[in-house]
C-alpha cells in the first residue's frame, strides 16, 4: 500500500472550512468534507483548532481584565 502524500492547507483554506462549518449547522460534518472534497478528519482538526484558540483568546481577555 502506498503512502499518502501529506499536503498542508493554507490559512485561506481554513478559514473556507470554517466559514463554511458556520453556514451550515444543521449539515453532518461529514457531508460538509464531501462537499468540500477534503478528509473529515482534516475538517475536525481545524475545527478542533479554532475551538481551543477561541478558549485561548476567551481566557487571555479575562487575564488582561482582571490584571
Amino acid at each position: 500500500m502506498e503512502k499518502k502524500e501529506w499536503r498542508q492547507i493554507t490559512t485561506a483554506q481554513k478559514l473556507q472550512i470554517i466559514q463554511t462549518v458556520d453556514e451550515n449547522p444543521n449539515m453532518k460534518r461529514i457531508d460538509i468534507a464531501r462537499m468540500m472534497k477534503i478528509p473529515s478528519s482534516r475538517l475536525n482538526t481545524v475545527r478542533r483548532y479554532v475551538c481551543s484558540f477561541n478558549q485561548l483568546s476567551k481566557i487571555d481577555t479575562v487575564i488582561c481584565e482582571l490584571g
